[in-house]
């Protein structure tokens, strides 16, 4: 069965096949996850002043941020995003590339990228507590007006204590802890997080809810 259809319009009419478009695509998973982004560049060498392309997360490159000082994840998400410019190398400007989304998805999927140099980690612990509170992806994507909050609802972690990937899930007003063997409970996300302070968690999928409900047909 394939995987992206395109919307025709009738529900008689059998749907035909596509690869992954900007808007057109109406499978679950584009449903749920898919970001549709408008990026607008600069008018410099090999570049077009606008482009739109499809993806199903966001991407985090931990390593252009090393070193810095980050109090919160928006800290993060910021400083990452000054990192977003017209390359010099490529003969771009400089100038920063602003990115517009079509509409929320949601489910919000953020991919984070370490560095390949193990000894040389960025302090998470401050970063993974500020996660509590509500993301706010407007420091990012443009365009979303008021529907730009997030609530995280999962978390993939790799433990470098107990070398094991651990999953956070939240169970209504409590926290679930997956390992490779057993499960276990928190009742808040500081304590979670408080629990493997020693373990120096590197964070590395992380999926966020948006806040406004959604019909609930659209979810099966």
């Amino acid at each position: 069965t394939p995987l992206h259809f395109e919307f025709k319009g009738e529900s008689l009419v059998p749907q035909t096949a596509i690869v992954p478009s900007l808007l057109g695509c109406i499978c679950l998973a584009h449903n749920l996850f898919g970001l549709h982004i408008i990026e607008k560049k600069c008018n410099c060498v090999n570049e077009v002043p606008m482009k739109t392309k499809s993806t199903f997360f966001h991407s985090i490159n931990l390593g252009s941020v090393e070193g810095t000082m980050l109090e919160s994840f928006s800290e993060l998400l910021k400083a990452v995003d000054k990192q977003s410019v017209c390359d010099f190398r490529n003969g771009g400007c400089g100038h920063r590339i602003t990115r517009y989304l079509w509409y929320p998805p949601h489910f919000f999927m953020i991919v984070l990228r370490w560095p390949d140099n193990k000894g040389n980690h960025i302090n998470m612990h401050k970063v993974l507590i500020s996660l509590a509170a509500e993301l706010d992806i407007s420091h990012i994507y443009k365009g979303l007006q008021s529907e730009s909050m997030y609530t995280l609802v999962s978390a993939v972690c790799y433990d470098d204590e107990g070398r094991q990937y651990l999953c956070f899930g939240r169970d209504e007003a409590r926290w679930l802890i997956h390992d490779s063997t057993t499960v276990q409970q928190a009742e808040s996300w500081k304590g979670l997080i408080d629990r493997y302070s020693q373990a120096n968690l590197r964070p590395e999928i992380l999926f966020f809810e948006h806040g406004r409900k959604r019909d609930h047909r659209l979810l099966l």
